[in-house]
């Protein structure tokens, strides 16, 4: 059997239920009597008086058939004294005149849950039930006067809508309850809705404000982000299961104010639609201070955009012809028109720069509506926070761009940019947005400063900020901050940020992210694919400001012509060549370094002036500066400005002469040298057409496999570096790497650019070793060669190692500025004692720079005190030098005289041509002197090459000859091995006879290096011949090449003492 029982939950609170069960009974039952008294007599709290309980349930019972969208319903359940035993004990508990009547039960019905509001009541319309159980979790959310977590009703009464109001009292006219309550209930909505219409008509100036606050945001903000309309609509024709207790007529909602309006603004309400009042108050909570939001938010708005007025008099002109002056009050019909009237003049103005005073509120919607308007998309994120929490004033500093260094400047002091990290992150995708040259910076009298920047798009947006004195910071010790290569270009991907010393650390965007670049005493760099068009400063957490590096973007690469780049690492210099198309191009590209942030009074170090002379030909030289290879990160290629400078140089830090080393130190700087030639290579290639890139390195014929494939290891990682950073793949059908022998190079150059065919002897002086070789028909393979291990490096160093005073014997009493910087320079520099490797080879560094830098003066210097008979040791070993070097060929010349299935190869006059840096020296020689150099090819013939059919010829511009040489290659081969020349029966006699020509060519060079070596009529003496034999015995052996014991031999002699018979020089 199915009855309708009340039974008790797990607390003791009864519920409703259908069907059979049990309820809690004592023996007398008067338990029972107590829960029939409790189920009909709610028992009211302190916590929510008995009118606004009742006021909310009643609201929600007689509107909830009427809400357009809702879940639940209302069902009136009817007992009697048959329903139940217990129904006839609840019943009886009533009062007298009532026990006789039903009970009505008003239900809350959503999907198959239902639960008790109360009772239907003839004097009131309800009374609450004393426990409502799950009421709270059903009802729907437009009853915004239910406190779900309370689980009470408050008065509806502020919070109803005009349709929500204007119904329920037409509900409650026709239901006519006598109860006091329910008379209560009439007259306040009767005064709910006429109060605002009062108000509104005796002109409040307050509420009138309040109406055109309200009206500007329904009319003009609703597509501004924040803003949001929420619909309470209704339905027109519905029967109210409550109201039908009571009447038989059906009362719903008015046509014209079934659809109602709440403006929100993040959510919040600040107004309701009317229909007599045009919006009125919802009295949500904090409704005044989100009113006053919005007032700031229409500010804004109407100061920052002429579209948007023009936007808001079109629409209020709309809504006020749409309404006849019956349906909207006069007072609201009148204060409406003079906001459309202001709308409509500021509408009239010319659109011009938007100035926002920060802070505002980070969701601010109109912020972003007007960033939108004025500059696009993309700047919403950035104006949350769009200044730097310090402003920064940085002294003894100077700022890289120039528009910058003019306007960011207040009271002689350098003012750092002050950005946000989010706004300079976005300034770095929109970078022609932000204006350089319109920085402001201005004192307040408080100490205060007001700083603002300009924003340029389709319109112009200044960002205003006041920052207090405890907001502002003075950065006594900055970092030197640049960026290379320094140009947008979009088919370039590694940007190298750097940074030298400071107190803040600079981060840059790297993958979009903000990274940070190490903090350290010498240079190091953080490397990036996106040009780092703005950097920003931080110290302590805080962000300072900005570094902008803003320039016009690059044209892009149109190129497709294939490149090949071919390198010859040197021990001195490092020479590349570069042929785009089968053209050669200077593989050099303008100045791209840029320096954003410098000290005053710092000059240029090596670091900013190595990257800024770009060059086909560079120092094999490095500074390393970290752990790693990576140039700019952990080193830079050396380039000095000057002997000066490189005099100067920490020696420790400066590695040179690393072509050959296999040392940790040695290999990452040949590694780091060969990775940025490289990319500056790739750079220049991709800037000047090419469409591919491949590269060819020449290597020493003698080198190991070891030593080549270090080289070549290096070079590989250079070449992928370049790739990923220029986009440039190999040419197609060759690898991206290839190498050849330097002789083959060598030949190639003679052939080509050289203008030699057939026989010639050809010598590549070096800084560390010379190649000899001999060249038959039209060949660009040697027949024969010979690698001699002595270069001009270690050859003037040992000059003056020993014998420091030489350098003032050599140079005393010169008047040439240059030259006098330098012998103080060289004269402190050989005064160290010390033979390491560092000390040796910045030393070496400093002589090539004195032979390549100040040549000119040089030659006229040394010229000049040979002429006056007073010879240098300088141009005496240079002398020297040539001559053996020359000597050195006429010997592979006479060994291919020897050969008869060659010698006939061999032309009747013989070029000797001379390439190298080294080969520089014979600009040091006396011309009557240069004249005569055949003579030590001949003499090493055995005079069977008369000197008068022998050429040497000094080439043009011979620095180059094997890049250039190995970049004119059709094809790369391994040409055969030569053989060593190891005659040794007759090397004393032959060192004699070039002993002996060299003091009939120079006899006053040879007398000031070997006194007693000559007699005064220039023959050899007996302990001269003597000296020879020994240190020929010494420096060649049964298996040793005879050209490179010539050079060695020479070394030797210099270093060898002498027991002259007589001092008297020849000629005396």
């Amino acid at each position: 059997m199915s009855k309708l029982l009340f039974l008790p939950d797990r607390n003791g609170r009864e519920k409703e239920s259908e069907g059979a069960g049990l309820v809690r009974l004592s023996a007398d039952t008067s338990e029972m009597a107590a829960l029939a008294k409790r189920m009909v007599i709610r028992q009211e709290t302190d916590e929510i008086t008995p009118d606004a309980a009742y006021q909310g349930a009643m609201a929600l019972a007689l509107l909830l058939d009427s809400w357009q969208g809702t879940a639940v319903r209302l069902a009136v359940r009817t007992i009697d004294t048959q329903k139940s035993r217990f129904a006839s004990w609840v019943m009886a508990a009533r009062p007298m005149e009532q026990r006789n009547q039903p009970i009505r039960l008003l239900m809350l019905v959503k999907d198959q849950q239902e639960a008790l509001l109360g009772l239907v009541d003839a004097e009131n319309g309800l009374t609450l039930a004393a426990q409502m159980g799950d009421i709270w979790d059903m009802l729907p959310e437009r009853a915004t006067w239910v406190n779900r977590e309370d689980k009470c009703f408050h008065s509806p009464l502020p919070l109803l809508n005009e349709a929500d109001c204007d119904l329920l009292l037409r509900r409650l006219h026709r239901m006519n309850l006598p109860g006091d309550r329910a008379k209560s209930f009439r007259a306040a909505l009767n005064q709910r809705l006429t109060q605002e219409r009062e108000m509104l008509s005796h002109s409040e100036e307050e509420t009138l404000a309040r109406l055109a606050i309200r009206a500007q945001a329904a009319l003009g903000m609703m597509k501004v982000p924040g803003f949001a309309v929420l619909e309470e609509n209704s339905l027109t024709d519905t029967e109210n299961s409550l109201m039908q207790c009571f009447t038989a007529e059906t009362v719903g909602v008015s046509e014209a104010l079934k659809r109602q309006q709440v403006l929100l603004w993040h959510g919040k309400a600040f107004g309701r639609s009317s229909k007599v009042l045009g919006w009125t108050d919802t009295n949500w909570p904090d409704e005044a201070e989100t009113l006053n939001g919005v007032e700031q938010e229409i500010a804004l708005m109407a100061d920052g955009s002429v579209w948007w007025n023009k936007k808001l008099a079109d629409a209020l002109n709309a809504y006020l012809r749409e309404r006849s002056d019956k349906a909207l009050l006069p007072a609201a019909r009148e204060y409406l028109t003079l906001v459309k009237g202001q709308a409509e003049q500021n509408a009239q103005q010319v659109q011009g720069t938007v100035t926002l005073q920060f802070p505002w509120r980070a969701d601010s919607g109109a912020v972003q509506s007007l960033l939108q308007e004025a500059l696009g998309e993309g700047w919403q994120e950035a104006a949350k926070q769009p200044f730097s929490q310090r402003l920064t004033c940085l002294t003894g500093v100077q700022l890289g761009d120039q528009a910058l260094r003019t306007c960011c400047i207040l009271e002689n002091a350098t003012m750092l940019p002050p950005l946000s990290m989010e706004m300079a992150k976005t300034i770095a995708e929109n970078p022609t947005a932000l204006a350089l040259d319109a920085f402001r910076y201005q004192v307040e009298e408080d100490g205060s400063v007001t700083a603002s920047y300009l924003l340029r798009a389709r319109g112009e947006v200044r960002f205003v900020r006041t920052y207090a004195p405890d907001e502002q910071l003075y950065l006594e010790n900055p970092p030197m901050v640049a960026v290379y290569p320094c140009a947008p270009m979009a088919f370039w991907h590694q940007y190298q940020v750097l940074v030298k010393g400071g107190d803040a650390k600079v981060y840059a965007l790297s993958d979009g992210q903000w990274q940070g670049v190490e903090n350290r005493e010498n240079w190091t760099a953080l490397l990036t694919a996106q040009y780092p068009s703005c950097l920003m400063l931080e110290k302590d957490g805080e962000s300072l400001g900005a570094l902008p590096n803003i320039l016009d973007k690059e044209p892009d690469a149109v190129g497709n012509q294939p490149a090949i780049a071919s390198i010859d690492l040197g021990t001195a210099v490092t020479a590349v060549t570069l042929t785009i198309g089968g053209r050669e191009i200077p593989a050099t590209h303008r100045p791209l370094l840029r320096m954003l942030l410098t000290l005053s009074d710092t000059p240029m170090d090596d670091m900013m002036t190595s990257l800024t002379m770009a060059a086909n030909l560079i120092p094999t030289a490095v500074v390393l500066t970290g752990a790693g290879d990576v140039p700019g990160r952990d080193g830079y290629v050396y380039r000095p400005a000057d002997m000066a400078a490189l005099a100067a140089k920490e020696e420790n830090r400066l590695l040179t002469g690393f072509k050959w080393r296999s040392d940790a130190a040695g290999v990452r700087a040949r590694t780091l040298l060969i990775q940025q030639l490289m990319l500056d290579t790739a750079l220049s290639a991709v800037l000047q057409g090419a469409g591919s890139l491949s590269w060819r390195i020449a290597m020493e014929d003698d080198m190991g496999e070891g030593g080549r494939r270090a080289v070549l290891d290096a070079a590989e990682s250079g070449a992928a570096a370049a790739t990923i950073a220029s986009g440039l793949a190999p040419v197609p059908g060759t690898e991206r790497v290839s190498w050849t022998p330097e002789t083959a190079a060598l030949g190639a150059y003679l052939r080509g650019e050289g203008g030699i065919h057939g026989g010639c002897a050809a010598l590549d002086i070096g800084a560390g070793s010379i190649r000899a070789a001999i060249y038959l028909q039209n060949r660009t393979t040697p027949e024969r060669s010979a690698n001699i291990p002595y270069g001009t490096q270690m050859t003037l160093y040992e000059t003056y190692a020993n014998h420091p005073e030489r350098i003032e014997y050599d140079f005393g009493g010169c008047s040439m500025g240059s030259l006098s910087l330098a012998k103080d320079a060289l004269t402190a520099a050989f005064s160290v004692a010390s033979d390491t490797q560092a000390h040796v080879g910045k030393t070496c560094m400093m002589l090539d720079l004195l032979l390549t830098e100040n040549a000119a003066p040089l030659a006229m210097h040394l010229n000049a005190r040979a002429n006056a008979g007073q010879v240098t040791f300088l141009q005496s070993v240079a002398a020297e030098y040539l001559a053996g070097a020359l000597f050195a060929a006429g010997l592979l010349t006479a060994d291919v005289q020897a050969d008869s299935m060659q010698n006939h190869y061999l032309p009747a006059s013989l070029p000797v041509a001379l390439t190298g840096g080294g080969a520089l020296l014979v600009n040091l020689l006396p011309s009557g002197m240069v004249g005569k150099l055949n003579q030590f090819v001949s003499v090493a013939t055995g005079r069977t090459y008369a000197a008068g059919n022998i050429q040497v010829q000094l080439m043009r511009e011979g620095k180059w000859a094997l890049s250039r040489g190995l970049s004119a290659l059709k094809t790369l081969e391994i040409p055969p091995e030569t053989p060593d020349l190891t005659r040794h029966q007759s090397f004393s006699e032959q060192m004699l006879h070039l002993m002996q020509t060299l003091c009939t060519v120079c006899p006053a060079h040879m007398w000031l290096l070997h006194p007693g070596l000559f007699d005064s009529m220039g023959r050899m003496t007996p302990a001269g011949i003597d000296t020879v034999r020994r240190v020929s015995a010494r420096t060649f052996g049964e298996d040793d090449d005879m050209p490179a014991s010539v050079m060695q031999f020479l070394s030797e002699l210099r270093r060898s003492p002498i027991v002259a018979d007589q001092l008297t020089p020849p000629g005396n």
